[in-house]
């Protein structure tokens, strides 16, 4: 199962909004086929798994045991279901890191494996195979995206220095070169990424994955106005969508939604996120944003790039009360991670 979950981290950009399964066919304590999801619309990771297996070893699958990261499924959606395959190919026993609480799944893959006299163990490593499977599984049991906050900061605590410091617009880099590559992961690993009017006034920024391979996540601005958008942005190929209190004619390339009631505006967001499919949220900026989504306890993960100069003053970097989970370096960088305990 060790080696499913490093099988299941191999394609979690491909996959979305289908989730990296890693699966592991072993016969005769032999590693007989092993495979993980393919992009979306292609294999699933069972079924990979089962196309690397030899000809020659194909009479061993009456004697082979399935590791799967995640309950193989039972319906037709873009592939023929799994739970089908494995009855078919003769595997004996299939053991599962963590069920599936998908409503198309949700047990029936187990069931249908049951029916057909297939041994089935659950819970093996479950703890890490959730883990490896948390953003598709807090869309599914919260009904909302995995949120990551991230922001940097100076040494003494300041995300920004004040604007009538900023001599012009544009970022103000309190972080390292490698820490902004980083950074550029994190947004090929997210399916949208939210940031508001205001930093997007300030610090226009480009919002890309241009120094990390990946796709660009679609882009979500709280507030502000049309003509806020830089007109570079009209060429942007991905969905860029401005929740607003003043909507104006619709853009072919910005779509804008209401804002019809201020406290509700992340619920907004929220649902539109819910409606795409859109799994994955990175929240950039600036601090009022980020400060909404504590408020709110809306959070998961907070990735904090804290560098190693001092702005003596300038806008306060938001706080979060809670324990860190790990600090790395990131070159000069202490990079600090956190996990909302709330949400675990």
């Amino acid at each position: 199962m060790k080696r499913a979950v490093e099988l299941a981290l191999k394609n979690n950009q491909g996959a979305r909004p289908n989730p990296s399964v890693g699966a592991v066919i072993v016969s005769e304590n032999k590693v007989i086929g092993e495979g993980f999801t393919s992009n979306y619309g292609g294999n699933h990771a069972e079924i990979n798994a089962l196309n690397q297996i030899r000809k020659e070893n194909l009479p061993l699958l009456k004697k082979a045991t399935l590791y799967v990261t995640l309950e193989p499924c039972s319906h037709i959606g873009k592939t023929p279901p799994c739970s089908l395959a494995i009855i078919q190919s003769g595997i004996s026993k299939v053991v599962i890191g963590c069920q599936d609480p998908n409503p198309l799944v949700a047990g029936k893959g187990i069931t249908m494996l049951k029916a057909a006299n297939v041994d089935i163990t659950t819970g093996v490593l479950e703890k890490e195979c959730a883990e490896t499977h948390r953003q598709f599984l807090t869309f599914i049991n919260q009904k909302r995206p995995y949120i990551t906050l991230k922001w940097a900061m100076s040494k003494d605590g300041f995300i920004a220095p004040l604007k009538d410091q900023q001599t012009k617009p544009g970022s103000y880099w309190l972080s390292h070169s490698l820490s902004k590559q980083w950074a550029h992961k994190l947004r090929a690993y997210s399916m949208g990424i939210v940031i508001g009017a205001e930093t997007l006034r300030y610090d226009q920024p480009s919002l890309n994955t241009r120094i990390w391979a990946g796709q660009d996540p679609a882009i979500l601005i709280i507030g502000g106005k049309l003509s806020d958008i830089p007109s570079t942005w009209h060429n942007k190929q991905v969905s860029i969508i401005q929740f607003t209190k003043t909507p104006e004619k619709q853009n072919s390339s910005i779509h804008q939604i209401a804002i019809e009631d201020s406290s509700k505006t992340l619920n907004l967001l929220l649902n539109h996120c819910i409606e795409h499919q859109i799994q994955t949220l990175l929240i950039e900026g600036g601090s009022q944003v980020i400060n909404e989504f504590l408020k709110c306890n809306l959070w998961d993960e907070a990735i904090i790039f804290k560098g190693n100069t001092n702005l003596i003053e300038g806008v306060k970097a938001p706080t979060i009360d809670q324990k860190q989970v790990k600090i790395m370096n990131s070159a000069s960088d202490k990079v600090i991670i956190q996990r909302n305990s709330a949400n675990q």
